[in-house]
């Protein structure tokens, strides 16, 4: 999870509820069509990731831009309410994401874009969020 207080830019589009079932239980789902988001360089501080066999050290940023495989964010508002949101997944893979596209600039930023439509275009600046 990442602190809100360092993303920079965020832009959550077409959110649509809809219900699934899962044995007996009903549940109520979110899914958006477009999910774009600016992280600033200072979220990106080295860890161990112990799920490995071999752990190993690396850094969120790392992670997110060698394994695409994002398929929900969990925003947390002030009030400490939560709210999960999926994002658009291709349904041919199980393992990849083929929607999702990364990108840390210059500055050590990180853009990501997971859409079905959308890609990252001109990453330089912040219109990437109005595009």
């Amino acid at each position: 999870m990442f602190d809100g207080s360092k993303c920079e830019n965020l832009k959550i589009d077409d959110v649509t509820e809809y219900y699934e079932s899962f044995g007996k239980k009903l549940h109520k789902r979110k899914k958006c069509k477009s999910f774009k988001v600016l992280l600033s360089s200072k979220l990106d501080i080295e860890y161990c990731d112990k799920r490995l066999l071999n752990p190993k050290t690396t850094t969120p940023f790392k992670r997110i831009t060698e394994h695409k495989d994002i398929i929900a964010v969990i925003l947390q508002f002030s009030d400490g309410s939560k709210e999960e949101i999926e994002v658009a997944w291709c349904e041919n893979s199980d393992v990849s994401n083929k929607y999702q596209n990364t990108r840390i600039d210059d500055n050590g930023d990180l853009y990501i874009v997971v859409s079905e439509e959308e890609y990252l275009r001109n990453i330089c600046s912040f219109n990437f969020l109005n595009k």
